[in-house]
């Protein structure tokens, strides 16, 4: 007896010290039993819950009452636990909650009552919407980052970092597809000359009208890309070698009318 009433005292300190919510009721919703956390969270005396209605503690919440008066019954009724997530208005706060609703057995296996262990996660919650919000700023800003490391930053163009997936995209559509892949080089003759002469500013700006050019030359689903110093590669998806070779000489010959450079230069 003495060491079944030292085994009690012990499971009882660590119910009452306990920041979680433990109530105990009966099948007919009558409190057995609530630590001291149930009963400061329900902000009612302990003398007026115990032995009483669940009305008596969630009786300001119907609704809450009527829900948890469906999982109690719920519970005797399947002999199985179950795990329940809430948000609910107390006050001028939301507050949400996690709780496990357990059946509990005598000596012979037979349910007498049914255990909840409540658990304000309110603090938790909050913390995963600010982590969410983080991760899907970290994922745009990700998407930002690896689209700026797979352009050129002088001309805007893609660059050749861009050029091997690209290719190999392409040629995994003409495998699996069929239809042609044409691929167009050029770069500016003499532009180290240019450079010496007119300085690396000029030579930049030179980059940058052949880039704006190229674009206005190529179809919208061709693919444009600075392939390093004054080199350039046009990937033209579905333009046989004829097409190719007809965009090849339209460039050129716009490119011989083209005026480059300044009006200083």
């Amino acid at each position: 007896k003495e060491a079944l009433r030292e085994s009690e005292e012990r499971f009882r300190i660590i119910f009452e010290s306990t920041s979680d919510c433990i109530i105990v009721w009966d099948k007919d919703y009558n409190y057995l039993y609530a630590n001291q956390a149930a009963i400061e969270h329900a902000s009612v005396a302990r003398d007026k819950v115990i032995g009483r209605n669940i009305e008596s503690g969630l009786g300001h919440m119907p609704e809450f009452m009527t829900l948890w008066k469906k999982r109690i019954d719920k519970v005797f009724h399947t002999q199985k636990p179950i795990k329940v997530e809430d948000v609910i208005k107390m006050g001028d706060r939301l507050v949400c909650s996690e709780s496990v609703v357990s059946p509990l057995r005598d000596k012979n296996g037979d349910v007498f009552a049914v255990g909840v262990v409540y658990r304000d996660i309110t603090s938790r919650k909050k913390a995963d919407i600010e982590l969410e919000k983080i991760n899907k700023e970290l994922l745009r800003s990700n998407k930002k980052l690896n689209q700026v490391t797979l352009k050129d930053i002088q001309t805007g163009l893609y660059n050749h970092r861009y050029l091997a997936d690209a290719i190999e995209a392409e040629f995994h559509r003409v495998k699996h597809y069929g239809g042609a892949l044409e691929v167009i080089m050029l770069d500016i003759d003499f532009f180290k000359s240019i450079n010496d002469m007119y300085g690396h500013q000029f030579g930049d700006t030179i980059l940058k009208q052949l880039a704006q050019h190229l674009r206005k030359m190529t179809r919208r689903y061709d693919t444009v890309i600075r392939y390093g110093g004054e080199e350039f590669v046009i990937i033209s998806s579905g333009a046989n070698r004829n097409q190719a070779m007809v965009l090849a000489e339209r460039i050129m010959d716009s490119i011989d009318l083209y005026h480059f450079g300044n009006k200083k230069s």
